[in-house]
């Protein structure tokens, strides 16, 4: 078996990613026996041209071309999909081209869109938390995206964006309490115990966490629900 070598600026090498993306094709058609529309979508940073096409061939004899379509988002352009009520469309603009100064604006718009799509609450978290990961903003740029917010929203488009905005924070510090939780009783324990067996010690810590994350519980009682996580076994 031969591959074709991809030419590059350091040399000739061969390309992993056509390969595995030729393999995966291979893999559903044989287990399907369907036909197969191949698509790659590429979301990292670098701008060089992603090959579309994987060869095996001989002088004498071309044994296989494979040709695929390519999506480089960084080639593409936000303001092409602004209107686009997708939420595919709304997730993606955060890994699109965009100069420096844009970043907050196109995350207003991703946000924007997003609000339209009348979409249910779990599926705008999950995408306004892509979102949010994808194009995590400064300070200097938080500041703009509230000034923009202001002044190119309605009231209810501003509402329901700042309410997602919210719900990122509100689930960030409940993931930050609950590892510090972890941590605090897990370390209780080493103290009183000595080295633990990790599994052990990790349903220890998350009854502990469970009885701290309970706000029925006066702050007093933290301790006793440490207590409380020695005495499982």
């Amino acid at each position: 078996m031969a591959t074709t070598p991809v030419q590059t600026k350091t040399g000739i090498r061969h390309d992993p990613r056509a390969v595995r993306d030729f393999q995966y094709f291979a893999r559903l058609h044989e287990k399907h026996a369907l036909p197969v529309y191949p698509i790659v979508i590429f979301s990292h940073a670098s701008a060089r041209p992603e090959p579309e096409v994987y060869e095996v061939d001989f002088p004498d004899l071309a044994v296989l071309r494979f040709c695929y379509r390519v999506i480089q988002l960084n080639r593409l352009s936000w303001r092409d999909f602004v209107n686009r009520p997708n939420p595919v469309a709304s997730a993606l603009m955060s890994k699109m081209k965009m100069t420096r100064e844009e970043r907050p604006r196109v995350k207003l718009e991703c946000l924007r869109l997003l609000a339209t799509l009348k979409l249910n609450r779990a599926r705008m978290c999950l995408i306004s938390g892509f979102v949010d990961t994808y194009l995590r903003l400064t300070w200097e740029e938080t500041l703009k995206f509230n000034q923009e917010a202001d002044s190119l929203l309605e009231r209810k488009e501003k509402e329901t964006i700042m309410e997602l905005t919210t719900s990122w924070k509100e689930e960030g510090r409940l993931e930050g309490r609950y590892e510090a939780n972890q941590q605090l009783v897990l370390r209780l324990l080493r103290h009183r115990w000595g080295s633990l067996d990790p599994a052990a010690a990790g349903a220890r810590a998350n009854v502990a966490h469970r009885a701290f994350g309970n706000k029925r519980w006066p702050k007093t009682c933290w301790i006793s629900a440490v207590e409380l996580t020695w005495r499982i076994g």
